[in-house]
């Protein structure tokens, strides 16, 4: 006997009227053209390496922010369409601490600290611009829409280890490495490697840009394929991925990269003894040690002679860098300079700081602040742009990131069986954390994106997975 209306409305509520349909595909919509406009936005953010160095390099400066109308026109269709994220405590701080830095800014120009307002407004873009960004990928995308970033990153992932490959035969000041600009102020000197062996920067202008974009897409790449029976993506995507990393690993010649494989290899390992389903843990083991096993015989098979190289290099390095750094080089790799040195640091500067941007490479490059007061590492930075309290607000502001971020991925593991958030988090949490997540105008976006990536697994694994409310 067919149901009736009744029925049918008191086991599962009333059917959707014509007008709801419509209006919740019209939503839906919405919600994709907002995915579509971060990932234009991704892409334009890797693309602009290109563009600056054998495009238009005489226009380096402006095409380096060239990602920030795509920005401003996502910031304002998620409010003209009510998509901005929900509001939680760290974004409401976030927004309380820009404003307060926007009138420290003005104090500081008043008193006579070093301002410049172009490099002043650099630096505020740097620390807070991508931060709703962030939560807006939270909020609204779905796991289809992490596996079209994967795809895409996939993708630049092999452009760039490609480009990486013919650049390691060539000279460091060759334009294929360094670009086609003339004069000093638009090449991008890289590094090499010791037995003067290019160290390539691929599609990016800097190691430091081309490092965390190789660490961030190979965990993304990582994630699917550790959850690949619930995905539609499965080992077709991954070994392909894998081997890019392999090849980039190697061919970058960056300590920390391949540092951060080891630790995301770590973190998998970990979360498979941490999950409470055995299946899953098995599993996770194995994929973690076949991983190992894989990305090592392409090393020494296909690029031996890099990976002999990076190992003197590694071996050199860590012997000096233990001789010159207090804390060591893990010190050096991550923190960039000493603990104490930042601590120093805090002490020297007075309490609002030399001024905003005064911590940028801009305000050094142009000339704007002297040599000595030039700081490389992530936090000294802050200290020198904002001061002593402004600075720490903003360091355990970035901390509490990663503390809110590892709960939840802890959460989904232990509840769940999911491990995914946690590889995530082994590589954008670090960047959260210590890296130059507010003064790379690469890096920067990248960490907050990929950050937003893993908060929106998280949500994804604790609803069940499904579309979220446009």
């Amino acid at each position: 006997m067919p149901l009736s209306s009744r029925s049918h409305d008191q086991r599962f509520g009333p059917l959707p009227t014509t007008m709801e349909r419509k209006s919740t595909d019209g939503r839906e919509i919405i919600r994709r053209r907002m995915v579509s406009l971060c990932l234009i936005f991704f892409i334009t953010v890797v693309i602009t390496g290109p563009l600056r160095k054998w495009i238009s390099p005489e226009d380096h400066q402006y095409i380096a922010f060239m990602h920030m109308p795509i920005l401003a026109l996502i910031y304002f269709y998620c409010l003209m369409f009510q998509l901005w994220p929900k509001i939680r405590f760290l974004l409401a701080a976030s927004i309380l601490i820009s404003i307060s830095v926007i009138i420290l800014a003005v104090i500081q120009a008043m008193s006579g600290s070093i301002v410049v307002f172009e490099v002043a407004t650099s630096a505020w873009i740097g620390y807070f611009a991508f931060i709703p960004l962030c939560y807006i990928i939270a909020d609204y995308f779905t796991r289809r829409d992490v596996e079209r970033f994967a795809v895409v990153s996939m993708v630049l992932m092999f452009a760039n280890a490609a480009i990486m490959y013919v650049q390691k035969d060539y000279r460091m000041d060759d334009a294929i490495n360094q670009g086609f600009g003339e004069t000093s102020d638009n090449v991008f000197s890289g590094l090499n490697l010791i037995d003067e062996l290019t160290r390539p920067m691929g599609l990016f202008t800097s190691p430091l840009a081309n490092s965390i974009f190789i660490t961030l897409t190979m965990s993304l790449c990582w994630a699917f394929f550790i959850t690949s029976r619930r995905t539609r993506l499965g080992g077709w995507f991954f070994w392909p991925a894998l081997i890019a990393t392999g090849a980039s690993l190697t061919l970058a010649g960056s300590r920390y990269a391949v540092l951060s494989f080891a630790l995301m290899i770590v973190v998998t390992i970990g979360a498979g003894i941490m999950t409470p389903r055995a299946g899953r843990r098995i599993r996770g083991l194995a994929q973690a040690l076949a991983a190992v096993v894989m990305v090592s015989a392409i090393t020494l098979t296909v690029f031996g002679e890099n990976a002999d190289i990076l190992s003197k290099r590694f071996s050199a390095a860590w012997t000096e860098e233990e001789n010159v750094y207090r804390s060591g080089t893990l010190s050096r790799l991550f923190l960039e300079t000493d603990i104490d040195e930042i601590l120093e640091n805090m002490g020297d500067t007075p309490f609002l700081g030399y001024g905003l941007g005064t911590g940028s490479n801009a305000a050094y490059i142009l000339g704007h602040i002297p040599e000595e007061l030039y700081r490389e590492a992530p936090w000294a930075k802050h200290v020198n742009d904002l001061g002593v309290f402004f600075a720490a607000l903003y360091i355990a502001l970035r901390i509490a990131f990663v503390i809110g971020a590892l709960a939840e991925a802890v959460g989904v593991l232990r509840r769940y069986g999911d491990p995914a958030a946690l590889v995530l988090l082994s590589q954008s949490g670090v960047q959260m954390a210590v890296g130059q997540t507010a003064s790379h105008v690469v890096v920067g976006p990248l960490t907050w994106l990929f950050f937003g990536l893993l908060l929106a697994w998280t949500r994804q694994a604790r609803a069940g997975e499904e579309q979220p409310t446009a």
